[in-house]
């Protein structure tokens, strides 16, 4: 894994969290991303899930962070 500057580590944690309140309004209960685990619980109580944009959309993040962090590990 590469090693960030603590700046990028600061920018990067805002960037998380402001994208947990989106995922958030978009029904999702729980996202998780790190480098050995991805994982999105869906509230199935939530109005008008669109589950193909959010599954499109957290394969995108995980591209992202494998881009920036190197592939994930196998368990």
């Amino acid at each position: 894994m590469k090693t960030i500057q603590q700046e990028e580590y600061r920018k990067l944690n805002k960037a998380l969290y402001d994208l947990e309140d989106i995922l958030e309004c978009m029904g999702v209960k729980e996202f998780t991303l790190s480098h050995d685990k991805h994982d999105m619980k869906i509230d199935p109580t939530a109005d008008n899930i669109d589950t193909e944009l959010l599954l499109s959309f957290c394969k995108n993040i995980a591209q992202i962070h494998a881009a920036k962090f190197g592939p994930r590990l196998a368990a």
